[in-house]
């Protein structure tokens, strides 16, 4: 992944989830949200295990957490410290369609969905938290999640988005909303990791290794220096991805090492990637058998992806052709 992440959310998309709809609620008369938002399931319905969607916002740690908001998810996560990390999710501000998934409490109905006991992670390697069906969800039906037993209900005073109650009209059809509604602050379909700490995101985050690349020491023919090189650990076909750029974005004014292996990314505002991942160790060529591009996650998170440019032979040298710095190409004497 990329960190840290304030410069390169602007390149983030929004990504709807088209499996749900935002309802107003306007029936039944008795129901404890209504003249509130719901979530419903869309025409597909969802099955046992099926993921809703995932819950976003702004990443928190405990030190700079709001207690009083009543729109925080937390789940336990690895570090690669001898310790657990608990991150918060706060969707008061930002989130995405799952904000407005209700608790059962007050109605017939039971939770047919539930947040995992693991913290997941996407493609990039950070955490995400998954909301998912524990029951088949009929096509039109709300989706409840059961809050707990915690904050939120302490923190009801200040809860949910509308707290009107709409005249009585008798029975009316709930008014599905179209667009993200504007009182639930930014639509963000991926966790915003501003708040986090980059050297703490570092420990947080799976590392994403590239299992078709290995990094060996080579010495150099003429200098007997000893190097590191990337090489293809089996054959890899043209347009296949290789792997992902991870490192530091440069600060705009930051001035790097003249030795720092730097990814320079045509046509966005990035100055550039410092490489802190397999990527430092392609070597630069003007004729390079890789080249790397904007993609995203399916949640919306923008990366650069490696792809080969041709078909690689196993144990061939990685290249790439970076438009600036990093190890010039030369041939190795010895792999070691």
């Amino acid at each position: 992944y990329l960190h840290p992440t304030t410069l390169v959310k602007l390149y983030n998309k929004v990504i709807p989830n088209k499996r749900v709809s935002i309802q107003l609620i306007r029936s039944p008369k008795d129901h404890p949200c209504l003249g509130q938002y719901g979530l419903f399931a869309g025409a597909e319905g969802f099955q046992d295990g099926d993921e809703v969607g995932l819950y976003t916002g702004i990443v928190h740690t405990e030190s700079t957490v709001n207690d009083q908001s009543s729109y925080v998810a937390t789940l336990p996560t690895p570090t690669r410290n001898p310790r657990h990390f608990s991150w918060h999710v706060d969707g008061a501000t930002a989130g995405n369609e799952t904000k407005f998934i209700n608790d059962p409490k007050g109605t017939i109905n039971k939770a047919n969905a539930q947040l995992p006991e693991r913290t997941a992670y996407d493609e990039i390697g950070l955490p995400i938290i998954r909301i998912l069906a524990c029951a088949t969800i009929a096509p039109g039906a709300e989706i409840y999640l059961d809050y707990g037993e915690g904050s939120y209900w302490e923190n009801l005073s200040l809860s949910k988005n509308n707290k009107s109650k709409p005249e009585d009209e008798g029975e009316q059809e709930n008014l599905v909303i179209k667009d993200f509604p504007t009182s639930g602050g930014e639509h963000t379909s991926t966790p915003i990791w501003d708040w986090v700490d980059s050297k703490l995101l570092c420990t947080i985050a799976k590392a994403q290794h590239m299992r078709s690349v290995a990094v060996l020491a080579v010495q150099e023919e003429n200098t007997k220096d000893i190097v590191y090189v990337a090489f293809a650990k089996r054959a890899i076909k043209k347009g296949e991805e290789v792997g992902i750029i991870g490192g530091r974005v440069l600060d705009p004014n930051e001035v790097p090492d003249p030795n720092a292996v730097i990814y320079y990314p045509h046509g966005t505002k990035i100055k550039g990637i410092l490489a802190e991942n397999e990527s430092r160790y392609f070597l630069e060529d003007p004729d390079p058998n890789c080249h790397f591009q904007m993609t995203w996650t399916r949640a919306g998170a923008m990366y650069f992806v490696i792809r080969s440019l041709r078909d690689i032979a196993k144990e061939a040298e990685l290249t790439m052709n970076r438009m600036g710095g990093g190890l010039q190409h030369r041939a190795p004497s010895e792999v070691k």
